[in-house]
């Protein structure tokens, strides 16, 4: 049920909304990538409260031991060993490609899948990158880390979906034969690492992974530690989403980006702002000039009506000043990555922690020189005034200031943050590098 259709059932205050939210979501869900779960609804009131729930400045407090930006060189990564050699993937490949008309090496995934599985196309494009990054070795034993070649969210995506033989039994392969190899008997597998962003572990990583994980016998790259199904996982590194094909692609062909005097949108949201605590955004959006808030609920519309909103999102990215990155179920959220490759400054909104916890590479990017930060949705939910008149100061910033971050988003996306480019395994493997893999 709609906003509108609860305003016409019950008698509430000019400045208050009534709305329906969502469970918890990911992890527990449905949808292709693992996602997108009901839940339990349950009813969130909207207020007109006046108070900012943002610190001074939008300032994201980070730790000291922030990375420099980039660290652009790579000489002080370790070496790694790619292991491609548990499963063989060929044919699995080969039938997803044909499922779904797509070609190896070209990335178009956000034509031709919704969009909770093609954030989480991760795997096959960090494969590619692994293979010929200057760090991989061919000498086992020289190796610090050892990370898996196995595309395991491809690999459940083509046995769910498209019939590409089971992902179970592929699974419980690569578990058999790594478990087995000299190089994980040696270390116990402390060193060895194993990459998939989808939050449904049950669905995707299937039990002998899970069991593994668990036990602190590999180490999961994954999008978001707080994934309730990941959560149990002894060691995790946070590695970025797959952001849209058309932001990324043309990213990587242009070294200049439109500055704010040729952005002529304020501030963009687009996603489903229907339901749960993300609906004050479009209260939010309402006394915001010249905003761009829309409801994109894919789970009702076909391939082809995606692929038009993807076109509308694609353009508003790369036309607004400004984009807030809400956070849904768990803290993270692909569009942190769809803004800075659109060249547009991220306002982060959600529970503080969870978004500390959870921005990738931080041995490399000093966050804190990149996004602003709004509040948790909980207090912009009884503040949306409030939250308004912060949001309208940053219209106020020097624009030189603020295009100064713009640039240094963008920089940093492609230098770090994007699977087209060595720059996201060098930043993958100062986060092994350094050890902190723990619950923090």
């Amino acid at each position: 049920m709609r906003t509108s259709m609860l305003l016409g059932l019950f008698a509430l205050p000019l400045a208050t909304s009534l709305v329906l939210s969502k469970g918890n979501g990911k992890g527990k869900g449905n949808a292709k990538g693992g996602g997108g779960g009901q839940g339990k609804l349950k009813q969130v009131m909207l207020k007109d409260g006046t108070e900012s729930c943002a610190p001074p400045k939008g300032e994201l407090g980070l730790p000291k031991d922030a990375g420099s930006i980039l660290l652009e060189s790579g000489a002080d990564v370790p070496k790694f060993f790619l292991h491609e050699e548990f499963v063989d993937t060929t044919e699995m490949l080969k039938c997803f490609y044909k499922a779904k008309g797509a070609k190896p090496g070209v990335d178009e995934f956000d034509f031709k899948l919704m969009p909770d599985t093609a954030e989480h196309m991760v795997d096959i494009w960090m494969l590619e990158q692994l293979r010929k990054h200057p760090s991989r070795t061919k000498i086992e034993k020289d190796a610090r880390f050892h990370i898996v070649g196995f595309p395991i969210f491809n690999s459940y995506a083509g046995g769910r979906f498209w019939n590409c033989g089971s992902h179970e039994e592929r699974v419980a392969e690569m578990v058999t034969k790594m478990t087995s190899s000299k190089s994980y008997l040696k270390s116990q597998g402390r060193n060895f690492v194993v990459i998939a962003t989808a939050p449904d572990a049950v669905r995707v990583f299937t039990d002998p992974l899970i069991t593994l994980a668990k036990m602190g016998g590999v180490i999961v790259a994954t999008a978001d530690k707080n994934y309730p199904s990941v959560e149990p996982f002894k060691f995790k590194v946070v590695i970025p989403y797959k952001s849209m094909h058309p932001l990324e692609n043309d990213a990587w062909k242009s070294e200049t980006l439109p500055m704010a005097k040729d952005r002529n949108v304020s501030f963009m949201f687009h996603g489903d702002v229907s339901k749960g605590k993300r609906a004050v955004l479009r209260k939010v959006g309402e006394g915001l000039e010249a905003s761009d808030i829309q409801d994109h609920d894919f789970q009702h519309m076909g391939m082809n009506g995606f692929k038009k909103v993807v076109e509308m999102s694609v353009a508003s990215y790369k036309n607004s000043k400004f984009c807030l990155v809400a956070e849904g179920s768990t803290p993270t959220s692909r569009r942190l990555f769809d803004a800075m490759a659109g060249g547009c400054v991220p306002i982060m909104i959600g529970g503080e922690a969870g978004i500390k916890r959870n921005l990738p590479f931080q041995k490399t990017i000093d966050w804190s020189k990149i996004v602003y930060y709004g509040g948790n949705l909980d207090c912009v939910g009884q503040n949306y005034v409030g939250t308004q008149n912060f949001l309208k100061t940053f219209l106020e910033l020097p624009e030189a200031e603020v295009d100064e971050r713009r640039m240094r988003a963008f920089k940093t996306f492609k230098g770090a943050l994007s699977y087209k480019g060595p720059g996201i395994v060098d930043a993958l493997l100062r986060e092994l590098k350094s050890g902190d893999l723990g619950q923090r």
